[in-house]
């Protein structure tokens, strides 16, 4: 089950304004909870897509943001339903072949072993095949949800994150909000409970 985008912007607006503070703007806060959706779910990992990908001879280093456009985190890569290696840094790429950069196989015995997210626009894959790809793999990534731009009371348009993650993005937008007003102690205490939320204890995530 989801909540209405709607429904939910009326009750963010409500919220800051139950804090003493002073309303804000519908526009305003359907842009501020879109946002905050997206960064929810970068954290949550819920809203995933997966799509065909084409490699390219001799290429191992890919700058995919202009193909994946709405990938934040590549969670997982197969090919021919076999999953690669994931490397969590060029350091461990670098661990399971000092010459990645430079390593190709032969077509005809070809496979990709592992790959590498580098930041959220560079990939990795190893080792690079001597031809081009057609759609030889599959990727897994974390998607950004749409940023809803303009607040519609009539329209039946439902926030992307489950219902029971909702107060996630709620409680993030609240605090960006509050940040206009400098409630520093009612900031204080919604990012205390959004850190338990999340499952962010003091030295990190859990």
């Amino acid at each position: 089950m989801t909540r209405d985008y709607s429904d939910t912007i009326d009750l963010l607006q409500q919220r800051v304004r139950q804090s003493g503070n002073v309303g804000t703007t519908q526009t305003l806060a359907t842009q501020v909870l879109g946002m905050c959706e997206r960064l929810a779910n970068a954290h949550l990992k819920l809203i995933t897509t997966t799509t065909a990908f084409s490699s390219v001879a001799y290429t191992a280093i890919y700058a995919y943001r202009s193909t994946l456009t709405t990938a934040i985190d590549i969670l997982d890569i197969t090919e021919s339903n076999r999953p690669l290696l994931r490397c969590e840094s060029l350091i461990d790429l670098s661990a399971l072949d000092p010459d990645w950069f430079r390593a190709s196989v032969a077509a005809a015995t070809h496979r990709f072993e592992a790959y590498c997210q580098i930041a959220r626009d560079f990939l990795v894959l190893y080792p690079a095949k001597t031809t081009n790809g057609s759609s030889d793999l599959s990727i897994t990534y974390t998607a950004l949800p749409t940023a809803y731009a303009t607040y519609a009371a009539t329209s039946a348009v439902n926030m992307t994150l489950p219902d029971e993650n909702v107060e996630i993005a709620l409680g993030l937008a609240e605090v960006i909000l509050l940040s206009r007003f400098r409630d520093h102690e009612d900031i204080k205490a919604k990012l205390t409970s959004l850190a338990r939320s999340m499952g962010i204890t003091q030295g990190g995530s859990s």
